[in-house]
């Protein structure tokens, strides 16, 4: 029985791990496709310049609006567990 369930997994992994490749491989085939049309025109300078403004104008980036990020790569480097503890103990029953 426990041969057998882990025979299973190893099919299901295999399964779902052929299936992602699929699915990565025609998805990095649109946006090639996509990418090339997009481009084939060329960019200038002036273009380059413009999105840059553009984009500065919509995107504010701080330092507050960088301490979650910061927060998570600290957390990650500590290997902090992701589980969330009540800040009370439970009461016992």
């Amino acid at each position: 029985s426990w041969s057998r369930n882990i025979s299973t997994m190893d099919t299901v992994e295999r399964t779902l791990t052929v299936q992602h490749s699929k699915g990565y491989i025609i998805t990095l085939i649109i946006f090639t496709v996509l990418g090339i049309q997009q481009t084939s025109g060329g960019y200038t300078a002036g273009d380059i310049s413009n999105y840059i403004t553009e984009l500065n104008g919509e995107f504010h980036l701080g330092a507050v609006t960088l301490i979650p990020a910061i927060l998570i790569i600290v957390l990650l480097l500590c290997k902090v567990n992701a589980r969330i503890q009540p800040l009370a103990p439970r009461p016992q029953i």
